[in-house]
Protein backbone atom coordinates (compact mmCIF):
# COMPACT_ATOMS: atom_id res chain seq x y z
CA UNK A 1 0.00 0.00 0.00
CA UNK A 2 1.81 3.19 -0.59
CA UNK A 3 0.88 6.71 1.26
CA UNK A 4 0.62 9.66 -0.84
CA UNK A 5 0.82 11.87 2.06
CA UNK A 6 1.72 12.60 5.66
CA UNK A 7 0.25 15.54 7.08
CA UNK A 8 2.04 15.05 10.53
CA UNK A 9 4.99 12.87 11.20
CA UNK A 10 5.40 12.57 15.18
CA UNK A 11 8.59 11.05 16.46
CA UNK A 12 10.18 9.79 19.66
CA UNK A 13 13.21 8.16 18.55
CA UNK A 14 15.61 8.90 21.12
CA UNK A 15 18.28 10.99 19.92
CA UNK A 16 18.17 9.52 16.46
CA UNK A 17 16.61 11.76 14.47
CA UNK A 18 18.69 12.53 11.78
CA UNK A 19 18.64 9.02 11.03
CA UNK A 20 15.03 8.75 11.09
CA UNK A 21 15.47 12.00 8.29
CA UNK A 22 17.95 10.43 5.91
CA UNK A 23 15.37 7.27 5.87
CA UNK A 24 12.91 9.98 4.76
CA UNK A 25 14.76 11.66 2.66
CA UNK A 26 12.64 10.68 -0.53
CA UNK A 27 9.32 11.77 1.19
CA UNK A 28 10.92 15.00 2.52
CA UNK A 29 11.99 16.17 -1.05
CA UNK A 30 8.83 15.29 -2.75
CA UNK A 31 6.66 16.95 -0.11
CA UNK A 32 4.74 13.87 1.16
CA UNK A 33 5.62 15.05 4.70
CA UNK A 34 3.75 18.35 5.84
CA UNK A 35 4.78 18.62 9.30
CA UNK A 36 7.19 16.60 11.46
CA UNK A 37 6.39 16.69 15.51
CA UNK A 38 9.85 15.60 17.27
CA UNK A 39 10.65 15.04 20.85
CA UNK A 40 14.39 15.85 20.95
CA UNK A 41 16.89 15.26 24.11
CA UNK A 42 19.89 17.54 24.42
CA UNK A 43 21.72 15.84 27.22
CA UNK A 44 23.52 12.63 26.45
CA UNK A 45 21.03 9.89 27.45
CA UNK A 46 20.92 7.15 25.37
CA UNK A 47 24.42 5.49 23.16
CA UNK A 48 25.05 6.92 20.18
CA UNK A 49 22.80 9.40 20.84
CA UNK A 50 23.05 12.78 18.41
CA UNK A 51 23.55 16.15 19.55
CA UNK A 52 20.67 18.56 19.63
CA UNK A 53 22.38 20.46 16.49
CA UNK A 54 22.62 17.50 14.62
CA UNK A 55 18.96 16.89 14.86
CA UNK A 56 18.68 19.92 13.75
CA UNK A 57 20.29 20.23 10.77
CA UNK A 58 19.06 17.13 9.78
CA UNK A 59 15.28 19.00 9.61
CA UNK A 60 16.96 21.78 7.82
CA UNK A 61 18.83 19.39 5.75
CA UNK A 62 15.87 17.57 4.49
CA UNK A 63 13.67 20.95 3.53
CA UNK A 64 12.12 21.72 6.91
CA UNK A 65 12.40 24.59 9.31
CA UNK A 66 11.76 24.59 12.96
CA UNK A 67 8.26 26.85 13.36
CA UNK A 68 7.92 25.86 17.65
CA UNK A 69 9.31 24.52 20.80
CA UNK A 70 7.27 22.77 23.62
CA UNK A 71 7.11 21.08 26.98
CA UNK A 72 10.46 22.22 27.99
CA UNK A 73 12.04 19.89 30.30
CA UNK A 74 14.70 20.83 32.68
CA UNK A 75 17.17 18.53 35.04
CA UNK A 76 17.29 18.99 38.58
CA UNK A 77 20.09 21.78 38.20
CA UNK A 78 18.26 23.77 35.69
CA UNK A 79 19.52 22.85 32.28
CA UNK A 80 17.27 22.09 29.37
CA UNK A 81 16.51 18.23 28.78
CA UNK A 82 14.66 18.00 25.76
CA UNK A 83 11.55 19.51 24.37
CA UNK A 84 8.93 18.82 21.46
CA UNK A 85 9.64 20.65 18.30
CA UNK A 86 7.54 21.19 15.26
CA UNK A 87 9.44 21.62 12.12
CA UNK A 88 6.71 22.84 8.47
CA UNK A 89 8.35 22.27 5.01
CA UNK A 90 10.43 25.35 3.78
CA UNK A 91 8.64 27.85 1.28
Amino acid sequence: MRIPRIDILKLDVQGAEPLVMAGALSACRTGTIGLVYSEIILQPTYKEQKRFDESLAAFYENGFDLYNIYNMSYTAEGRLRQVDATFTKQV
